[in-house]
Order: structure tokens, then C-alpha cells, then sequence
């Protein structure tokens, strides 16, 4: 998949959590933090910019940074990996 076709099937996704969460009633609609698990563009720091998250901590280590971030909406905590080969990407995995 080129790297158009991953932008293109990132924007997707998202557009179709939006039109699934609001057609279920809103006890039942997942936040979109949810999100964060399936896409490797979602950057802690523009989340957190844009304040959907709150970087807690960041730790530098060589090749790889680790940040550790709460959802402002849910308070779920997330450890994220930034990673890098031909651009940075960002892994994120449930506390």
C-alpha cells in the first residue's frame, strides 16, 4: 500500500468511527481515543495540542521516544512508542 493509499485509509476510518458512534445511543458510543490503537499517524504531541491527550511523561531514549499520555474524555492511560523509517509513526497500546 503507498503512502497516499495509508493516508487515504486512515482519513476512511476515522470518518466511518464517526458515522458508527453516532448512530448508537450514547452510553454506547466509544471514545475516540479508540482510534489511537488502529492508526499509526495519531502523534501525542498534536493530540495533545489539540487536547485530546495529556502527555504525562516523555522519556528520550535514542531512536525511539516513549511518552506516557491520559485521555482527556475517557482517562484511559496510553504508552506510545514513536518509531521511524521512511517518517515517524507513533504506537499505542492501553495502560
Amino acid at each position: 500500500m503507498g503512502a497516499s493509499e495509508v493516508h487515504l485509509s486512515s482519513a476512511l476510518k476515522k470518518l466511518n468511527f464517526v458515522e458508527r458512534n453516532n448512530e448508537v445511543s450514547s452510553e454506547k458510543r466509544l471514545c475516540f481515543c479508540e482510534l489511537y490503537l488502529t492508526d499509526i499517524f495519531y502523534s501525542p504531541i498534536e493530540e495533545e495540542k489539540l487536547g485530546y491527550v495529556e502527555i504525562n511523561e516523555v522519556q528520550n531514549i535514542p531512536w525511539n521516544e516513549k511518552y506516557q499520555c491520559i485521555c482527556r474524555a475517557c482517562k484511559q492511560y496510553f504508552h506510545v512508542d514513536a518509531r521511524e523509517y521512511h517518517y515517524t509513526w507513533f504506537e499505542w497500546t492501553k495502560k
